[in-house]
């Protein structure tokens, strides 16, 4: 579902709530709100970083323009890294590293028997729920992260003497 040019991340728990109402009324009213609340973490986001680079610039002793732009380049750049590591982990990737560990623990005669009583490894295997974990924090910071990093690198490229 698509609402202003932006694909929405929806939860587990507001899937359940749609699936319960959907054809009513009640179905947009939901769905409408998710838009909203993905839309007012990135303003808010989008707003941290410009509040945070205006305060730094102001005590920065170069000009408040270079000091400005160098700070949202990097707290840009902190918010798509961030970013995209949640992405990397909700997708799963980890899950492989992890099962591999304990395959390797199981291998010893040592790891064999501390794995008798380590809930770890009584559980299902986590491939199956690969790709199943949604952060909501992760598109907004995506999106904010990389608009600030892209206009930055712009200003920057226009403004380079």
């Amino acid at each position: 579902m698509k609402i202003m040019d932006f694909k929405v991340d929806r939860s587990l728990s507001a899937v359940f709530i749609t699936s319960i109402l959907k054809g009513s009324n009640l179905q947009k009213i939901v769905t409408i709100s998710l838009g909203a609340l993905f839309m007012k973490t990135v303003f808010i986001l989008f707003f941290v970083n410009i509040l945070i680079s205006a305060l730094y610039s102001l005590i920065d002793p170069q000009s408040f323009f270079t000091s400005f732009v160098n700070a949202t380049f990097l707290i840009g750049l902190f918010f798509l890294t961030i970013g995209l590591f949640l992405f990397v982990y909700g997708g799963g990737f980890f899950d492989g590293i992890m099962n591999s560990f304990k395959q390797i623990r199981k291998m010893s005669k040592e790891g064999q028997y501390v794995s008798q009583f380590d809930p770890v490894d009584q559980t299902v295997d986590s491939r199956l729920d690969a790709g199943k974990r949604k952060i909501r924090f992760t598109n907004p910071l995506i999106i904010t992260g990389s608009f600030f990093v892209v206009l930055d690198l712009m200003i920057a490229f226009l403004f380079s003497p």
